[in-house]
């Protein structure tokens, strides 16, 4: 049981520090703008409903590489 606990602890963890490195990211692609960076975000839960915060910062940034 402790271990199930910390595995889901960590795994939370790991969620938010990868999150975190992708907002920084997103952030710099859009040089500091973040409305526009939150418009992105938000289209993509429109179109993706359900995923995971990182899923759609990871989806922005991807999109906004490839197209550059």
């Amino acid at each position: 049981m402790t271990n199930n606990i910390l595995n889901k602890w960590w795994q939370g963890y790991r969620e938010a520090d990868r999150s975190s490195k992708l907002h920084h990211e997103l952030m710099t692609l859009v040089h500091g703008q973040s409305e526009t960076a939150q418009r992105l975000v938000d289209l993509e839960k429109i179109k993706h409903p359900g995923q995971s915060e990182s899923w759609y910062l990871d989806k922005v940034v991807y999109d906004l590489r490839r197209e550059a």
